[in-house]
């Protein structure tokens, strides 16, 4: 069971969640509409991606040095311009700003990740991350659905609006979470230790493979269904939210399962979701057969708790707070290329960016399998997030 805590940030993280879930899906179709490219739309999400990259080190560094409760709660605020941005926007380049905030605003990641940690369960470690990251998934379950008919029967802009006031009941309501000391007492953490730490590092450019592979294709998903099947803004916003539906409950029986059974299995079972929903959306055309698709790519909400979980199970005499940080750094540094690239496929042929990312997660399910058991040789670090560690004397 949560505590009281995790369930005020569970709270928050869902209304953050049902906000974003109003315009997620249809943001890359609004940023066509007011005349963006495939190459821009890449360019949007690059921004978020490389945004948050920035600033995960630095906010490592305040959750190490400062009262976590004041990290999280103003670091939050940043989220707020973010749907007015939209709604006013006349150009790509605006939607560049908004997620310039919408970036910052991720400043509170490690720290959130580090409250997390310290709240928690140490036992059952994996499956409070997914279950408190998963409310940003329920969220969504309902709100892509209702964002979609908004925009088709009325305005597309409204859903901006209605998405700024959820922001602000989401920093109200993790204003309310007790305060809790820094992940250091004394903040003394240090950079180099963690960087010479070959195993911690080695997960974290694992991970970057995944979100990579995932995000060359992600934005892209619904223009690609408004213009290549012609779907509604109506079916494509329900196809969001089956999509959230699928991240709500994969998520959470990915984490029971890295803490119960095996990581290998959750890791290779999120990266089948993955290439299987693939498979399934280039092959049919009909929305009943599409909805199957989006219920698996809705592991991607799952791959962030989880990683978040695996990489703080590594954490022993990492400072955690910028041990998270350059995880996040690191991790959306690699990653926010993918969105560029996938732009520059798209451009090419509409279907390129779903074959290149379900290709690479097909080669990255064999790596993931046969790495265990290659001892020193090809992906050794893979070892290092699959294999428990030894239990407490």
């Amino acid at each position: 069971m949560l505590t009281r805590d995790l369930k005020l940030i569970f709270a928050s993280i869902f209304a953050l969640g049902f906000g974003y879930g109003l315009y997620f899906y249809l943001a890359p179709i609004f940023a066509r509409q007011i005349g963006a490219t495939a190459v821009q739309v890449g360019i949007i999400y690059t921004t978020f991606y490389l945004v948050t990259g920035i600033v995960a080190i630095p906010g490592g560094l305040l959750a190490d040095r400062y009262n976590l409760y004041y990290v999280i709660v103003f670091t939050w605020i940043f989220v707020i311009p973010t749907g007015f941005l939209y709604y006013f926007a006349q150009s790509w380049v605006t939607l560049v700003v908004a997620n310039v905030f919408g970036g910052l605003s991720m400043m509170n990641s490690p720290a959130i990740a580090v409250y997390i940690t310290k709240k928690a369960d140490p036992k059952h470690l994996a499956r409070s991350f997914t279950l408190v990251y998963s409310s940003f998934a329920a969220g969504m379950i309902l709100s892509p659905a209702l964002g979609g008919f908004i925009a088709q029967i009325y305005n597309i802009r409204i859903i901006f609006l209605i998405a700024s006031a959820l922001f602000v009941i989401s920093i109200i309501l993790i204003s309310f979470i007790s305060k809790e000391e820094p992940a250091l007492s004394k903040g003394e953490g240090l950079l180099l230790p963690i960087l010479r730490d070959i195993r911690f590092i080695g997960a974290i450019l694992y991970f970057s493979l995944i979100f990579f592979i995932i995000y060359i294709s992600q934005p892209f998903l619904m223009p690609f269904l408004q213009e290549f099947r012609d779907f509604s803004l109506v079916q494509i916003g329900f196809l969001g939210a089956v999509s959230s539906l699928g991240a709500a409950i994969i998520g959470p029986f990915m984490g029971h399962l890295a803490d119960i059974y095996s990581r290998r299995v959750a890791l290779i079972g999120a990266l089948f979701f993955v290439f299987l929903g693939v498979v399934i959306f280039l092959s049919f055309s009909s929305f009943a057969v599409m909805l199957i698709a989006f219920i698996f790519f809705g592991v991607v909400e799952g791959f962030y708790s989880l990683s978040g979980a695996l990489i703080s199970s590594m954490l022993t005499d990492l400072p955690s707070g910028l041990a998270f940080g350059v995880f996040r750094s690191i991790s959306n540094s690699i990653a926010f290329i993918g969105p560029f690239v996938g732009g520059l496929l798209f451009e090419v042929d509409l279907r390129l960016p779903f074959f290149v990312s379900g290709v690479s997660a097909l080669i990255l399910i064999i790596a993931t399998y046969t790495a265990p058991f290659l001892r020193d040789k090809g992906m050794p670090f893979v070892q290092a997030i699959v294999k428990r560690p030894p239990p407490p004397t």
